[in-house]
C-alpha cells in the first residue's frame, strides 16, 4: 500500500483529492488509518517541502507540509502508484526516509522541508545563475538601486502614517478624526477596535480587528510595495524580491542566510528635547531581549510559520482575518526579532513624535520603526514571506478565491464570501507614480496629519504607566 495513490475524501464536506500513502505497510495492514500526503494541480509555485508528481498524465505537486492521518474509510479507490515504491527516490519524488529526532526537529524549522524533494533547486535563479543566499546577498549588495527612493521623506511618511492612522483610528478623538478626514487620510477600517464596554474617560481597551477587512488593507498595501520595488530592480536587471533565505521559511536560530542571523539590538530613543538623556523603557527592552532569544523561535515563530501554511486553518478564515492575524502576530514579532541598529552607526532610534529631517538619511533604516523599517532589504524578505501566505490562502479556498488583475502589476481577489473589501485602503495615494512637485505637496499634507496625531504638548514616551493607553500606538506596542 505504501506509495499508492488513492482518491481520498479529504473532508466530509469537500471534494475528493488524490493523495499518496506514506505510512509503512506493517502499520497499514493492522491499523484502521493511514498517513498520506495530498496532491494538488496548482503547480505554478513550488516550495521546499513540495515535489512535482505526475498523476493521470498531468503535473501535480505533493505537499509534504500537509502530511496527515486519515481513516481507511475515507479511501475511495486506488488511482495508481509511484515508481520505486518502497521509500526510494524516483527522478521527481522521494518519500520520507527514516528520520532521527534531530532531523525531524530541523525539518520543522522550514515548514517540514526535506520530507519531499525535487531534483534541482526550486529557488529563484538570477541572471548570473545565483540562487538562495547568494541571490539574496547580490540583491542586498545592489540595494542602492531602490534605497534612495525608499528613504525619501515622502515614502517614509507614507509608510509611517499608513500604520499610525490604522492602528490608532479607534482611539482618536472626534476632532482628530474629522481633521484627518479633511486631509483625505481617514482609515475606512481600523486595525484595532475599541471595546464597546470600555466607558472609562480617556482610556482605551483595544483589540485586534479581525472581522472588518482591515487585514486586506495591510496585505494589499505591502503587495503593492513589493511590486513597486520589483519594478525598479527589474530596470537594473535585478530581482525579484524573494522571502527569507530564498526558501520561504522563517530562519531558525543559527539558520538562514548570514545576514539573517538575529542581530543585537536594544531600543533606546533619542530625546529631542535633551539629546544627552536618551529615553529608556525597561519593559520594552526586556521584551525585545526575550523575543530575540532562541526559545522565542521554537515556542512561537516556528509554529506560526506552520499554522499559516496549514490549508485547513487557512480555509477557515477570510482574507481580512488572515491579514489581521498575520499583521498583529508573526509580522510584528519578526519586525522586532530582526531589528538592528541603523546602518548609519547610530545606537539611538527615533522617538514617535520626532519627524525632524535628521532621520531622513538613507542610513536610518531601523526595522523597529515604521518611519524607517521599509528602507532596508530585510523588510522585503519578511514581507515576501507574508505575501506568500496569501497564495497559500488562495490555494486553500480554491475556486472560491477569484483572482483579478489590478492596474498596479499584480493580481488581487474579487470581493465575495471570503473577501470583504472591494477596494483596499492604501493611504491617501498608494504607490502611484507622482512628480516631485506632487510629492512635495503630499509631504505637506502628511505633516498636517502628524500635527493632528501628535499635539506639540504631548511627550508620549514620558507619560505615566497609568496613562499609557492614551498614547499613539505603534509597532513597539504590539509585541506583547
Amino acid at each position: 500500500m505504501v506509495g499508492d495513490l488513492w482518491l481520498v475524501c479529504w473532508r466530509r464536506d469537500s471534494k475528493q483529492r488524490p493523495a499518496v500513502i506514506i505510512s509503512n505497510d506493517s502499520s497499514n495492514k493492522f491499523l484502521n488509518r493511514v498517513q498520506v500526503i495530498p496532491l494538488t494541480g496548482k503547480v505554478d509555485r513550488l516550495y521546499p517541502s513540495e515535489a512535482y508528481v505526475t498523476f493521470n498524465g498531468k503535473q501535480n505537486k505533493a505537499m509534504a507540509d500537509q502530511l496527515t492521518t486519515v481513516s481507511k474509510s475515507r479511501l475511495i479507490n486506488i488511482c495508481g502508484e509511484l515508481p520505486e515504491r518502497r521509500r526510494k527516490m524516483s527522478h521527481s519524488f522521494a518519500l520520507p526516509r527514516r528520520m532521527s529526532r534531530r532531523r525531524f526537529l530541523w525539518s520543522t524549522t522550514s515548514g517540514l522541508g526535506g520530507m519531499a524533494v525535487v531534483s534541482g533547486s526550486a529557488a529563484r535563479v538570477s541572471s548570473d545563475g545565483q540562487t538562495g543566499c547568494d541571490y539574496l546577498k547580490d540583491l542586498a549588495d545592489n540595494w542602492n538601486i531602490v534605497r534612495p527612493m525608499l528613504a525619501s521623506r515622502y515614502h517614509r511618511l507614507q509608510h509611517c502614517f499608513f500604520h499610525y492612522v490604522r492602528n490608532n483610528w479607534s482611539g482618536l478623538s472626534d476632532q482628530q478624526q474629522q481633521g484627518i478626514k479633511a486631509l483625505n487620510w481617514a482609515a475606512p477600517r481600523a486595525a484595532l477596535n475599541k471595546a464597546a464596554w470600555d466607558k472609562r474617560a480617556g482610556r482605551n481597551a483595544l483589540f485586534w480587528a479581525t472581522d472588518n477587512g482591515s487585514g486586506e488593507d495591510f496585505l494589499f498595501y505591502h503587495r503593492w510595495m513589493i511590486a513597486m520595488v520589483d519594478e525598479l530592480l527589474a530596470k537594473k536587471g535585478k530581482g525579484p524580491i524573494q522571502p527569507w533565505s530564498d526558501k520561504d521559511a522563517i530562519p531558525p536560530p543559527k539558520g538562514g542566510c548570514p545576514d539573517e542571523q538575529v542581530p543585537d539590538f536594544t531600543p533606546r530613543f533619542e530625546n529631542a528635547s535633551d539629546p544627552k538623556k536618551p529615553i529608556d523603557i525597561e519593559w520594552l527592552q526586556l521584551r525585545v531581549k526575550e523575543m530575540k532569544a532562541p526559545g522565542f523561535f521554537w515556542n512561537k515563530l516556528n509554529w506560526w510559520g506552520q499554522d499559516f501554511r496549514d490549508r485547513s486553518y487557512l480555509k477557515s478564515m477570510t482574507l481580512g482575518e488572515l491579514g489581521a492575524r498575520l499583521e498583529m502576530g508573526v509580522h510584528n514579532q519578526m519586525h522586532v526579532r530582526w531589528s538592528a541598529y541603523p546602518s548609519n552607526g547610530s545606537k539611538l532610534i527615533r522617538d514617535e513624535p520626532d519627524f525632524r529631517v535628521k532621520w531622513d538619511g538613507p542610513g536610518y533604516d531601523a526595522l523597529f520603526d515604521e518611519y524607517s523599517s521599509h528602507v532596508g532589504p530585510i523588510f522585503y524578505r519578511l514581507h515576501k514571506w507574508i505575501d506568500n501566505r496569501i497564495e497559500d490562502w488562495a490555494e486553500a479556498h480554491g475556486r472560491e478565491a477569484v483572482s483579478v488583475s489590478t492596474p498596479h502589476g499584480f493580481d488581487w481577489f474579487q470581493q465575495g464570501r471570503w473577501v470583504d473589501v472591494a477596494k483596499p485602503w492604501t493611504g491617501a495615494w498608494g504607490f502611484e507614480h507622482s512628480s516631485p512637485d506632487e510629492e512635495e505637496k503630499r509631504v505637506a499634507t502628511m505633516l498636517q496629519v502628524k500635527d493632528i496625531m501628535f499635539p506639540p504638548e504631548t511627550a508620549l514616551l514620558r507619560i505615566s504607566p497609568a496613562a499609557r493607553e492614551q498614547r499613539i500606538i505603534s509597532l513597539r506596542d504590539m509585541i506583547m
